[in-house]
């Protein structure tokens, strides 16, 4: 029987948040062993954690998790390290061990064990699963970011502001304002730097026109031909955030967007970048924005021409800027 290796990590009980799912796989005092028999091992997936509740004396004990089954009912401990049992520290806790999919494979048709150290109790197992309706979003310090998902998502009410791409017009792409963000379509989303929990919802608003095309998990996005052409959402070295056309093959990460157009939207000589706008007209707010970008003035994202910048978006010189 082939041993396997589960990672621990040692946690003070704490209540599981909305990310995480968690189900009772077994709960009593049990005097010697607790086991969990293979019926219950075989709802394991790999990622999923098993959470061993324990009350342990003030000076620590140590556990045993092994597994085994009939009819040699050899153990091999989980994990093994350095052939030592687990150091749990006294008190009410929990230690999670990280199921990995060699584990899955090895755990197939077995019991697992626990062995409790002296004077201790074990209380609960469970499994915890990753919440599948919640997604978690990473806003960075610029304030704003590229989005996609194979989920449809309600950002109402989570501080995160969205965004379609719905017309382009040389140097410019306008925003068009969603409180849902549909599954398979690309998005811009503004908000403080941070980590939002986002509901799944059933029903979202697919947008008609949308240029921003999704990337829900890691690809190559391909270089501007002459028929199609592909921008890419980055701050050049002057920190100006804008759209970027690809000159070359361009390898794009997990959850994130691209722009793709049937025509050139490259900006006149000078400018580099695709500017992105916020505003239900674009010829309007484009001729405003015209012209903020003749003064180092501050003007909000509509074009109105503010005292000082704002925490946020900003337009400073006709530059998009995120204030802090």
């Amino acid at each position: 029987m082939r041993k396997i290796t589960l990672y621990i990590l040692l946690l003070v009980v704490m209540n599981i948040d909305a990310k995480l799912i968690e189900t009772t796989l077994w709960e009593d005092t049990y005097v010697n062993e607790v086991p969990i028999n293979a019926e219950a091992v075989a709802t394991l997936a790999a990622g999923d954690v098993l959470r061993i509740y324990v009350t342990v004396p003030e000076g620590g004990a140590n556990f045993k998790i092994v597994y085994k089954c009939a009819p040699s009912w050899n153990e091999t401990t989980i994990p093994s390290i350095d052939n030592q049992w687990p150091w749990v520290n006294g008190g009410e806790t929990y230690y999670d061990l990280t199921l990995t999919a060699e584990d899955i494979s090895a755990l197939a048709g077995m019991n697992i064990y626990i062995y409790k150290g002296d004077n201790s109790t074990i209380n609960k197992v469970s499994k915890i699963v990753d919440n599948p309706n919640i997604v978690e979003v990473c806003i960075g310090a610029d304030g704003i970011c590229t989005w996609s998902c194979d989920k449809k998502l309600n950002f109402a009410g989570s501080g995160i502001q969205a965004y379609y791409a719905s017309a382009v017009k040389e140097g410019y792409v306008m925003l068009t304002e969603t409180e849902t963000t549909h599954d398979w379509q690309g998005y811009i989303l503004t908000g403080a730097e941070g980590t939002y929990d986002i509901p799944v919802t059933e029903s979202a608003d697919y947008p008609s026109v949308n240029y921003l095309k999704q990337q829900a998990g890691p690809g190559t996005v391909t270089a501007s031909t002459g028929r199609i052409f592909h921008y890419i959402f980055a701050k050049n070295g002057s920190g100006e955030i804008a759209f970027y056309k690809l000159v070359s093959d361009h390898t794009l990460g997990a959850h994130k967007a691209y722009l793709e157009t049937e025509t050139d939207i490259t900006p006149e000589a000078g400018v580099k970048g695709v500017r992105f706008i916020f505003s239900d007209d674009v010829d309007g707010v484009v001729a405003t924005d015209s012209k903020c970008m003749t003064d180092d003035a501050v003007y909000t994202l509509n074009g109105v021409r503010a005292k000082q910048p704002k925490k946020g978006l900003n337009i400073i010189g006709g530059r998009t800027v995120f204030i802090k």
